[in-house]
């Protein structure tokens, strides 16, 4: 699970359910804290990123 908004910032968005989301553990390390009222990222539950992104190649990550 990933906080969309992070926890360090908005602690009483611990357990809004709006702000869980799943991730794989790359992505959400990668994330960290990064503040996406200050530079918004696509927020899947109010818009469908299938509509928005395209994809253009497709991978899976191994594990390390």
């Amino acid at each position: 699970m990933n906080h969309y908004h992070p926890k360090s910032k908005y602690p009483y968005e611990v357990l809004v359910w709006e702000n869980l989301l799943f991730s794989c553990g790359m992505c959400n390390n990668k994330k960290r804290a990064y503040d996406t009222d200050l530079e918004p990222i696509i927020n899947p539950t109010e818009y469908k990123p299938k509509e928005i992104l395209t994809l253009a190649k497709f991978f899976i990550c191994k594990q390390k």
